[in-house]
């Protein structure tokens, strides 16, 4: 029987393909293992990281991503987690606030609520952060607007939209671990993100806002929500939002890819087609994050968490990437 020689070509390439696909997941886990141990060694003994204006908010992050990594369950990372837990708890005022001294402060509670729920349904020793999450839980509820929405500051009656967009994400992170949540509070969050949104399916930033004022990241964060929210039905807004969407992401602009690539979007419609073609732009950009900071010993923690968030959505150890 005559053998084709172009059958000799086929399996090499096959080969290549393989190694050249190893070697990108390689890359992946890698440099998120890279990332955590730069993470893990710049903590401070109070358990926060440098965030200037936003320690409690970026601290805060920084415990999420090494949470997502998977690494965190084990020492030495543990103990970053716990260091972070410990100083949260000792700092929460008497109102259920993650406040201390963070600009913007309600930023730095939502994703302090956020990281001690997750770290809540991964833990298993969790009984003292129980109170404290109803608290949290409760202080976010009481500073909602009568729109449905959060400002912020707690204590206004104003609202916008992306600190709206991280209180319910906060809310739904408790609510998946069983802290108390009122269904109202859910109903009228929902209700103020549709009451945002464009006839072209955009989110801008209040209901309130001009039609212009509106972005792709604030789009995706917004349909994100209202899924996680239980929203699940998909409506022609909705469909329209999709489209705008893949109008703004598809562009080849690394700026509004970063901006929209929104770790907390995980829908599976486009998402692990577009995670595909984003994840080689943000590993470059951790790579080059974690080779400045070591030079200059000048730390960004806030784009090494996000960059690391967004390369660990796809690995689901954070509960809030399960599908």
């Amino acid at each position: 029987m005559r053998v084709s020689p172009f059958r000799f070509l086929f399996i090499p390439l096959i080969i290549i393909i393989f190694i050249f696909a190893s070697n990108f997941l390689m890359a992946q886990d890698d440099i998120i293992q890279k990332g955590v141990v730069v993470l893990s060694s710049k903590q401070n003994e109070d358990g926060t990281w440098d965030g200037g204006l936003y320690p409690i908010a970026i601290s805060s992050l920084a415990g999420l991503a090494i949470l997502g990594s998977g690494l965190g369950t084990s020492s030495p990372y543990h103990e970053n987690l716990e260091k972070l837990k410990k100083y949260l708890l000792e700092n929460q005022g008497i109102h259920g606030g993650f406040l201390v001294s963070d600009r913007n402060s309600m930023y730095g509670h939502g994703f302090a609520t956020l990281f001690l729920s997750q770290f809540y349904g991964m833990a298993e020793d969790n009984e003292d952060m129980t109170s404290s999450l109803h608290e949290a839980a409760r202080f976010i509820c009481e500073n909602q607007s009568s729109r449905g929405g959060w400002y912020y500051e707690p204590g206004f009656k104003d609202d916008e939209g992306s600190v709206t967009i991280v209180q319910i994400q906060a809310l739904r992170s408790c609510r998946d671990v069983m802290i108390e949540v009122p269904a109202s509070t859910i109903r009228k969050a929902v209700d103020y993100v549709k009451s945002s949104m464009n006839s072209d399916g955009s989110v801008r930033y209040s209901p309130s806002h001009k039609i212009d004022s509106t972005t792709a990241a604030l789009t995706a964060a917004g349909i994100s929500v209202l899924f996680g929210c239980g929203d699940y039905d998909f409506d022609k807004t909705k469909e329209k939002a999709f489209d705008y969407l893949n109008e703004e992401l598809w562009q080849d602009n690394k700026e509004v890819r970063k901006k929209y690539c929104d770790p907390f979007e995980n829908t599976d419609l486009d998402f692990k087609k577009y995670f595909e073609r984003v994840k080689p732009d943000v590993i470059s950009l951790l790579k080059h994050e974690l080779k400045y900071a070591w030079v200059s010993n000048t730390y960004d923690f806030y784009n090494i968490a996000m960059s690391l968030l967004i390369l660990e959505s796809n690995l689901d150890y954070l509960p809030m990437f399960e599908n």
